[in-house]
Parts: structure tokens; C-alpha cells; sequence
């Protein structure tokens, strides 16, 4: 499925309306949200995959901490692989 970008020449006008058709199409919104938010804070010279970031006050709440923590990948003990596309 074509997903709508922040640059015009990026999108295609007529698949709109399908978009909003299946949208969110099998994830929450959050999830939607939470990539946007990866996207926003990508840095080249190291790629950050944190928690949702609810805010600094909710964030305090959930996390103990103002931004959202970096997932902690030396908890996982078994071969993964992390797939993205555009």
C-alpha cells in the first residue's frame, strides 16, 4: 500500500481516496503516530528506535524520564532482523 509523504512529488493524489479507504489497515493509529515520530528524529550518523514519545509530562508518568527511552536491544537473546520500506 502507497503511503502518503511529507514532499508532493512524493505522493499520488489519486490513491487518496483508497488510503483513507483502508486506513489504518491492520495497525492502530498510534502505530502510525509512533513511526512518524521515528521518522521526525532519524539521525544519520546513528539510527534511534525509542519508545513513543506520550510527551514529557506523560512520559515522566510511564518512563521515569522527559523523553522516551531507547529500546534496549541487549534483552533480546535470539538472531533478529529489523525490516523497513517506503
Amino acid at each position: 500500500l502507497w503511503m502518503a509523504g511529507y514532499e508532493a512529488h512524493v505522493n499520488r493524489p489519486e490513491l487518496l481516496p483508497k488510503v483513507f479507504e483502508v486506513l489504518p489497515g491492520g495497525a492502530s493509529f498510534r502505530a502510525y503516530l509512533h513511526f512518524t515520530q521515528l521518522s521526525e528524529n532519524a539521525r544519520l550518523d546513528r539510527p534511534v528506535l525509542h519508545k513513543f514519545d506520550f510527551g514529557p509530562i506523560e512520559n515522566q508518568r510511564r518512563y521515569g524520564q522527559t523523553t522516551p527511552p531507547e529500546y534496549d536491544w541487549s534483552r533480546l537473546s535470539v538472531p533478529f532482523f529489523m525490516l523497513g520500506g517506503q
